[in-house]
């Protein structure tokens, strides 16, 4: 990190890791990518499928963030979880954060989508929360995400 005295020839410090000054440790790096990708692949153990699976998943997205507070994409992956369950709120809440955390970092932590896919996703799922639409439960409707009303 960089202590808050230090001279950076007048450049103002990027917003990630709160302005240079905070530290990861690698071992919750690692725990936190771990319960991340335990979501995302699906390998959710003994949940099954529906608000059971969801609770669980988010419990572990709720988990990533916690160990790694810094990186966005648990948190939009935490907000389509709580759409799907009408927890309006908590996605708003998640999709905001999410959303500030990409801008921060100009870049993904999760290299599967481009910076742009989770900038685009995190802002549907923040325009749903906050016009109280759940996430489509029906391939039919998440193709129709994209249509202009």
């Amino acid at each position: 990190s960089v202590p808050a005295d230090a001279d950076v020839g007048g450049a103002p410090l990027p917003p990630v890791l709160n302005a240079c000054t905070a530290t990861l440790e690698p071992a919750a790096e690692l725990a936190a990518r771990d319960l991340y990708v335990s979501v995302t692949n699906g390998a959710v153990d003994g949940a099954g499928s529906g608000a059971a699976a969801r609770g669980d998943a988010a419990a572990r997205l709720r988990d990533a963030h916690a160990l790694n507070p810094h990186v966005g994409e648990p948190l939009t992956v935490l907000s389509q979880c709580l759409l799907a369950d009408g927890d309006f709120g908590g996605a708003e809440r998640a999709a905001a954060r999410a959303l500030e955390l990409h801008a921060g970092w100009g870049t993904s932590w999760d290299k599967r989508m481009r910076w742009a896919g989770w900038l685009a996703w995190t802002r549907v799922l923040l325009a749903r929360a906050r016009a109280r639409e759940p996430w489509p439960q029906s391939a039919w409707a998440a193709v129709n995400l994209g249509l202009v009303r």
